[in-house]
């Protein structure tokens, strides 16, 4: 829980262009992500806690990862990957990532 707070108050360093979905950007593909798996760029309020988040890998691979994976990715700033955004969905279990 403690962890998920952290983020949220930290979210808002983190540059990634227009912070929410708007209806002319649905052709790309990291909005279409973003509203296809309930995420933001900027946290979410108090009363909800992320279970998952979207990454850019190195190679530009769009993932959608657990939210503790996110936060190591958030954490690690010489990590080859880029923390995207916080998303509310559940990865299915057993899942470790999946493309959105």
């Amino acid at each position: 829980m403690m962890l998920a707070v952290v983020l949220l108050t930290r979210l808002d360093a983190i540059s990634t262009g227009p912070q929410e979905p708007s209806p002319t950007t649905s052709s790309d593909p990291v909005r279409q992500a973003i509203e296809r798996h309930h995420c933001s760029t900027r946290g979410f309020g108090s009363g909800a806690i992320p279970s998952s988040a979207l990454i850019r890998t190195a190679a530009g691979d769009l993932l959608l990862v657990s939210f503790d994976r996110g936060w190591k990715v958030y954490q690690d700033r010489q990590h080859a990957a880029d923390l995207v955004a916080v998303c509310l969905d559940d990865l299915p279990p057993g899942v470790a990532e999946r493309r959105p």
